[in-house]
């Protein structure tokens, strides 16, 4: 059964569950924190050291990686045995789904300094937050491309690899901007994972029901 149909697998639940409290909490955890501007401030400036009720968005930020690692690991299970795709196509969902739940429950225990500085005398935390904030990008980013290469050709996920493979570009040029305007991190950022949770939602959605 094609996973667009009325009933929808448990890994489907999950994934929308995870996409919906992380927006959730950007927007509610903002209106908590006098002068936050999500235009100009990265998301993890919500659960910073010392931002308001820091501690418990970044307790959500954790629940939201899990989250998402739940649903992937569902997914590539059902990509790698039950979907007409190779192993290589399931190996790309799961470095998107992985790229970006590991580092929503990693940077969520090893929390940013206030204002999340890139540079300069900063925690062992930041520096680990810095890290994994940045190859979850790369390894999402990388997923995308591998996903799009490998599936371009599987009649059932040819449109979805197609689109991946135009989507990439974006994605590296906006990941890559993030880091240079200061005044735009903060929108930019927030597109980026847009656009990556987006795609791995329409990836979910068109799995097959019920266990492998």
């Amino acid at each position: 059964m094609e996973g667009t149909g009325a009933a929808r697998a448990w890994w489907w639940w999950v994934a929308v569950a995870a996409a919906g409290l992380a927006v959730g909490l950007h927007f509610v955890a903002a209106t908590g924190f006098p002068g936050y501007s999500h235009r100009s401030q990265y998301i993890s400036e919500l659960g910073a050291q010392g931002a308001p009720d820091g501690a418990l968005v970044s307790a959500g930020f954790v629940l939201v990686g899990l989250l998402l690692l739940a649903s992937t690991a569902g997914a590539v299970r059902v990509l790698a045995v039950a979907a007409p795709l190779t192993l290589a196509g399931a190996v790309a969902v799961g470095l998107v789904g992985g790229g970006l739940g590991g580092s929503y429950a990693i940077t969520g225990v090893a929390r940013c300094d206030a204002g999340c500085p890139e540079v300069g005398d900063v925690s062992t935390a930041q520096q680990v937050h810095n890290l994994v904030g940045s190859l979850g990008y790369v390894l999402a980013i990388g997923g995308v491309i591998l996903f799009g290469v490998a599936a371009r050709r599987v009649p059932r996920w040819g449109p979805l690899a197609g689109a991946g493979l135009a989507l990439a570009p974006v994605l590296v040029v906006v990941a890559g901007l993030v880091t240079v305007l200061d005044d735009w991190r903060g929108l930019l950022q927030r597109g980026l994972e847009v656009l990556l949770l987006a795609w791995l939602l329409a990836v979910v959605a068109r799995l097959p029901h019920g266990e492998p």
